[in-house]
């Protein structure tokens, strides 16, 4: 079971795979993956799948030396360990949260839920549509940082 510092080094790590996989799917024809699957393999240290602990994750003390422009991100991650730490199946650490791809959605409708949310209540719905490449690869490079977490606590 790796710690959080692990953790962290094997996403900085494994981020040129994520930038290889990037420039495969540019060569096909997805010119936005080249830089959005990087950043999403780049968010799984702090939107991980430890975040379900309700004790600070090391990327949460990171952030809160910059409080005043993450605090949103911080309270919304104590509420994610609030519901989704709960003790209770499949709620448990190394619960859902850490379940390859359905982890990663959990922690996305989360945090970017109220922005969607936002962006459709006040008549901003064509910059979401406009956003969905990038966001779908965001998405799979942090799918791809979770399965590294995940692999890293089993070995």
């Amino acid at each position: 079971m790796a710690d959080g510092k692990t953790h962290e080094r094997l996403t900085i790590k494994t981020l040129p795979l994520a930038v290889f996989l990037g420039g495969i799917a540019a060569c096909g024809g997805h010119d936005v993956a080249l830089f959005a699957l990087p950043i999403g393999h780049a968010m799984g240290i702090i939107i991980g799948p430890d975040l379900d602990l309700r004790t600070r994750t090391r990327a949460e003390r990171h952030l809160q030396r910059i409080a005043l422009l993450t605090w949103p991100l911080l309270v919304m991650s104590n509420l994610y360990a609030i519901v989704f730490g709960s003790r209770r199946w499949p709620f448990v650490h190394r619960g859902i949260s850490h379940w390859p791809v359905v982890g990663t959605l959990t922690r996305w409708l989360w945090f970017g839920g109220p922005v969607a949310l936002l962006l459709v209540v006040t008549g901003n719905a064509t910059a979401l549509a406009s956003a969905w490449p990038a966001l779908f690869w965001a998405f799979t490079g942090n799918c791809l940082s979770d399965l590294v977490h995940i692999i890293a606590d089993a070995v």
